[in-house]
C-alpha cells in the first residue's frame, strides 16, 4: 500500500483514497460517490465519500492490518504489534461500525492466544510509548495491562483472558462519538465539556451490544467509571460486577502514569498506586483487585 504525504493528507493508490488526518482521528475521501462527507479542493479535486463506501475502505485496511499483526505477533515484535492494533483502534474509532469492530476482535483474539503463552510481549509493549496521549494510545495499554493482570493472577481460561483483554481494548470506545473538540483539548475540561465526556461509558456499552459483543464486554464499557460507594458515572448504573470493577483500577492507573498532558504532569507508578490506595480506604475501589493489580505489575521489569 503506497502513501504519498502532502502536509496532513496522503493519497492510497491502492485503494484509490485521500486519508485526512486531525489529531489522532482521520477521514477518509475519494473521488467518486455519494456526496455524503466532502473536503473541497485538495490537489485540485473536490473529494468526498458515502457511509457504505467508507466502511468498506476500512474493513480493506483492516483486513491488510489483519496479516501484518499475525506476523508481528508470531514474531513477538512488539513495536510492531502496537502499532498495527493502534491503527486498528483507530480505524474502529473514525467507524465504530459493527463490522469494523468485528474485524478488530479476531486478530485481537490470537494475539491474546501467543501472549498468555508468552507475557513477556506485554512487558514490552507497556515500556513504549509515543509522544502523544490520546484514546488509542490509552485503549491499547489498558489491553495489556488488563492481560498481563489476568496472566500473573492466573484467571481459569482463555475465554476469560479474550473477554477481560477486549474489555480494556474497547473501554473507551463511546468516546468515536463524542466531540473531538473536547477528547483533544490540550486544557483541563469545561463542567459542559465534562457532561459530554461523561455519556462515553454508556455511548460505548451500545456500540458494542449493537456489535453484538457479550454482556461481559458491554459491562467493561458501561461500567469503569462507577465506583463501589456509588459515586462515579453513569449515575443511573448500578455496578454489577468485577470487570467494571478491574478495567476501572487499571483505566485510572494508565491514565495517572501516561504521558504528560499540559494541565497535569504524569504520576510515578508508586505515586499513582497510593492514590489509587487512598480510594481504596475510602470504599471506591476494591481491595482484592487492586491487590491483585499491584501483584501483577511486578511482572512489569
Amino acid at each position: 500500500m503506497l502513501i504519498l504525504r502532502t502536509d496532513q493528507i496522503q493519497y492510497c493508490n491502492s485503494l484509490d483514497i485521500y486519508i485526512k488526518y486531525d489529531e489522532d482521528k482521520f477521514r477518509l475521501f475519494k473521488s467518486a460517490g455519494h456526496h455524503v462527507d466532502s473536503m473541497p479542493d485538495v490537489q485540485g479535486k473536490s473529494l468526498y465519500i458515502s457511509d457504505e463506501d467508507r466502511t468498506t475502505i476500512i474493513l480493506q485496511m483492516q483486513a491488510d492490518f489483519n496479516l501484518q499483526l499475525i506476523k508481528a505477533t508470531e514474531n513477538c515484535d512488539a513495536i510492531e504489534v502496537k502499532k498495527i492494533l493502534s491503527s486498528m483502534l483507530n480505524n474502529a474509532m473514525s467507524v465504530p461500525e459493527p463490522e469494523v469492530l468485528q474485524s478488530l476482535a479476531e486478530p485481537f483474539g490470537k494475539f491474546v492466544d501467543v501472549a498468555v503463552e508468552s507475557p513477556e510481549i506485554l512487558c514490552q509493549i507497556l515500556k513504549l510509548s509515543k509522544d502523544k496521549y490520546s484514546t488509542v494510545e490509552h485503549s491499547v495499554n489498558v489491553a495489556a495491562l488488563t492481560l498481563n493482570h489476568c496472566v500473573n493472577n492466573l484467571y481459569s481460561d482463555h475465554r476469560t483472558y479474550h473477554d477481560y483483554a477486549l474489555c480494556g481494548l474497547f473501554h473507551d470506545i463511546g468516546k468515536a462519538v463524542t466531540s473531538e473538540k473536547i477528547l483533544n483539548s490540550p486544557n483541563q475540561l469545561t463542567d459542559e465539556q465534562f457532561k459530554e465526556i461523561k455519556k462515553h461509558p454508556t455511548n460505548g456499552a451500545e456500540i458494542l451490544k449493537q456489535a453484538g459483543f457479550n454482556k461481559i464486554i458491554q459491562l467493561g464499557a458501561l461500567e469503569h467509571h462507577l465506583k463501589m460507594d456509588g459515586s462515579g458515572y453513569p449515575k443511573d448504573v448500578t455496578p454489577t460486577g468485577e470487570i467494571g470493577r478491574l478495567i476501572g483500577i487499571i483505566d485510572a492507573y494508565e491514565a495517572l502514569t501516561s504521558i504528560n498532558r499540559t494541565y497535569r504532569k504524569p504520576l510515578s507508578p508508586m505515586e499513582a498506586l497510593e492514590l489509587i490506595k487512598s480510594e481504596v480506604h475510602q470504599g471506591k475501589f476494591d481491595e482484592l483487585i487492586f491487590r491483585e493489580f499491584v501483584k501483577s505489575l511486578g511482572a512489569i521489569r
